[in-house]
């Protein structure tokens, strides 16, 4: 397993200054810009319990100071009941933050951009015509798993469900990437960042025997190396009350990101501490029987070091309540 920090959780709910994030802050993207590190994270306070995404920044990634306002809000019909997991990808000059818009029955993935980190542009659905989730009733895929009601998710998901995009922090062959999804992962491309081309076979998908046997979810945008794209990514192992949330690790091949190098056959990180097992997980579908027991999530990492190996920093949620870090080398995270 990565090393956690002694000091976890880095960042808790703040019921004084902060009421919009006094019930849970999880799921944070990250980038370090000029030196600073800065942190967009999912909020959600006990007034109207909806997710908004709030912004801090730290000049040694532990410590940040978080801005009095959220730097989204629901304001679009396609996010009404909330702005979820950011994911943040540097192109040029321009930051562009992917982000779960939930309208209260579907999570679409959804894309915004900005010069300075506080004013953020038009925002708009990024895989509007995505049908290929199992989550959805238009899809027609049919699901393997054990002991798994499709008539019963049917009724409770809508079509077009799309979460977790990340977008690749250079042009691959060319044209814009992305790799999204919370059932498989599936890739995208686009020549302008605006009408996405989708693959429809899956990258990365469940593995039966393994810790991931349930459903797998995209995590932070890609890592180049020498090697490949490094991915960090997360799998479930089953689909009822007592499923637990792992992070792990995958490498994609440097010219055709489709094909997979390696992945992980133990988890890089577990749910083991009791910031990480007790909390407000939330509640994905009525058949989970209440609060989700062991979650750990990853939507924001860094590259701390390239030479001789490359080092990284994982901000990761425990329970879906606070923000911890856990760090490793690629030589650790391989032989996992």
């Amino acid at each position: 397993m990565l090393k956690k920090y002694s000091g976890n959780p880095i960042l808790r709910p703040d019921s004084v200054q902060f009421p919009w994030a006094n019930l849970k802050v999880y799921n944070s993207g990250m980038i370090v810009d000029n030196g600073v590190y800065h942190m967009f994270f999912r909020a959600v306070g006990s007034e109207d319990f909806i997710s908004r995404i709030g912004h801090g920044k730290s000049i040694d990634g532990i410590h940040f100071e978080i801005d009095p306002k959220p730097v989204l809000s629901p304001k679009e019909s396609f996010e009404t009941h909330g702005c979820e997991d950011p994911r943040i990808t540097k192109i040029g000059k321009i930051y562009y933050m992917t982000y779960t818009a939930f309208e209260g029955r579907t999570g679409r993935a959804a894309i915004s951009s900005s010069q300075d980190f506080k004013n953020w542009g038009k925002r708009r659905l990024l895989l509007s015509d995505w049908h290929g989730s199992r989550w959805n009733t238009k899809s027609g895929r049919p699901v393997q798993l054990p002991n798994f009601n499709t008539s019963t998710w049917d009724q409770e998901k809508d079509s077009n469900w799309s979460k977790a995009a990340a977008i690749f922090s250079e042009k691959v062959n060319g044209k814009y990437m992305l790799l999204f999804g919370d059932d498989s992962i599936w890739s995208a491309m686009s020549d302008d960042l605006i009408d996405w081309k989708i693959n429809p076979e899956p990258i990365i998908s469940p593995r039966e025997g393994f810790f991931d046997q349930g459903y797998v979810e995209m995590g932070p945008p890609p890592f180049k190396t020498e090697e490949g794209w490094l991915i960090f990514y997360h799998g479930i192992n089953r689909l009822d009350n007592q499923r637990v949330y792992c992070i792990a690790a995958a490498m994609l091949d440097l010219v055709d990101p489709t094909k997979i190098l390696w992945r992980s056959s133990n988890p890089l990180i577990e749910p083991k501490e009791i910031y990480e097992i007790s909390g407000m997980v939330d509640i994905t579908d009525k058949r989970a029987g209440g609060k989700l027991p062991k979650a750990v999530f990853c939507s924001g990492a860094i590259e701390t070091k390239t030479k001789p190996n490359h080092s990284y920093n994982l901000y990761y949620s425990g329970a879906d309540t606070v923000i911890c870090l856990a760090s490793g080398t690629l030589e650790e995270i391989k032989w996992k």
